[in-house]
């Protein structure tokens, strides 16, 4: 029953500290244990959030080859 408590108020957006204080850990690694993620409401948070960025060019070609060159010349 703690388990599927700790699972069920986790993946409904309960933050892992109230969870903790909820069913009594003292460390919320414990919470951690019990609190497991629903693979596809995980799923679904990733894809919906990778939509959010924003993928620019920060860099031009030039500062890319330098960088490249640098990388190339420090290698170990």
């Amino acid at each position: 029953m703690r388990h599927s408590k700790a699972s069920h108020l986790y993946n409904n957006g309960t933050a892992l500290l109230y969870i903790k204080d909820f069913l009594g850990h003292v460390s919320v690694i414990t919470t951690e244990i019990y609190a497991t993620p629903d693979s596809e409401i995980q799923r679904k948070q990733l894809l919906n959030n990778s939509m959010k960025i924003k993928t620019e060019n920060k860099y031009n070609s030039s500062e890319k080859k330098g960088l490249d060159n640098w990388l190339k010349q420090n290698r170990k």
